[in-house]
């Protein structure tokens, strides 16, 4: 039994009833052979889930251990070999056209990207060959919480192909994880590029807020927006922490033909009171780029 099957079987035993891992084992030892992914595939199936997903599972948990383990996932997870990335990029244009490494059936490999520093973002395009089954996703960890990532999966087409923009915003690391759900056969290879985007998800023309009374009214323009479903509006009083005042976010209704303009207002403020707003783009797939700050002080 390989060592990656037993920690494949630990995983699946991690999200069903407290009993599946020795089911599997059981399963395994009433079947002829010793084929532990035939009977891990049985009894998931058997709890309502599959060999597909709990694999995507387990890639995701084999990226929290050895340094980056988060005592989350395996409880031996700090014993275990660190991921291994296959390509590391901090600049782009990046691109691979095929990798010489194939992946395996039930393998996976892990492309690391890391922000250069630049506005905007990154639009991501990956295509793995006919002869896989793949399913691709990334993984996006933030600067003020480096150590949690957010899973977003690739919508892939019928022919294995997905396009995707990545705002780097906030952003401190963005993987991609590529795994061949394939259970036999031979291993297949996948291309992927990453093409800077200095003006993806928006760009941003104006940003002004201005007291109206006893109220502030924060107005905004954009000169052109890209895959954006959506605006939020957040403030500090003083020097505090920012927190978002739009209850509901405001609709994005722009495009790459010329500005538009948005306006929020903001009732709850004090007199005398200094304030600092700043607005955040969200994207359609929830991903988020937010703007630099303005400040104004209300009339006493």
């Amino acid at each position: 039994m390989a060592r990656g099957e037993c920690r494949l079987a630990r995983a699946a035993g991690s999200g069903g009833r407290p009993d599946v891992l020795r089911q599997i084992w059981e399963e395994e030892a009433t079947a002829e052979g010793d084929n532990l992914l035939e009977a891990t595939d049985r009894v998931l199936r058997m709890q309502g889930r599959s060999l597909q997903s709990t694999f995507a599972d387990f890639t995701t948990w084999n990226l929290f251990t050895g340094p980056r383990d988060d005592q989350q996932h395996y409880s031996f997870g700090l014993f275990l070999q660190e991921p291994h990335f296959a390509a590391s990029h901090g600049s782009y244009p990046a691109a691979a056209i095929s990798f010489t490494q194939a992946v395996a059936p039930l393998g996976w490999s892990l492309i690391r990207l890391q922000p250069d520093g630049n506005t905007g973002g990154i639009f991501l395009t990956f295509e793995g060959d006919v002869s896989g089954e793949w399913q691709a996703d990334l993984l996006i960890a933030t600067r003020r919480n480096p150590q949690s990532f957010r899973r977003l999966q690739l919508p892939l087409d019928g022919q294995g192909r997905a396009s995707l923009g990545v705002p780097w915003g906030n952003a401190a690391e963005v993987m991609l994880l590529v795994r061949n759900v394939h259970t036999a056969g031979p291993p297949s290879t996948y291309s992927y590029a990453a093409q800077p985007a200095p003006a993806y998800p928006y760009e941003l023309g104006s940003l002004s807020a201005e007291p109206e009374g006893e109220h502030v009214r924060v107005f905004w323009e954009s000169e052109s927006e890209e895959g954006l479903s959506g605006w939020d509006v957040y403030r500090s009083e003083g020097r505090g922490e920012f927190q978002k005042i739009s209850e509901v976010s405001i609709p994005a209704f722009g495009g790459s033909d010329g500005p538009v303009a948005y306006q929020f207002l903001d009732t709850a403020v004090r007199p005398g009171a200094l304030y600092q707003y700043y607005v955040v783009g969200i994207t359609n797939e929830g991903l988020t780029q937010r703007s630099f700050v303005v400040t104004t002080r209300i009339p006493r």
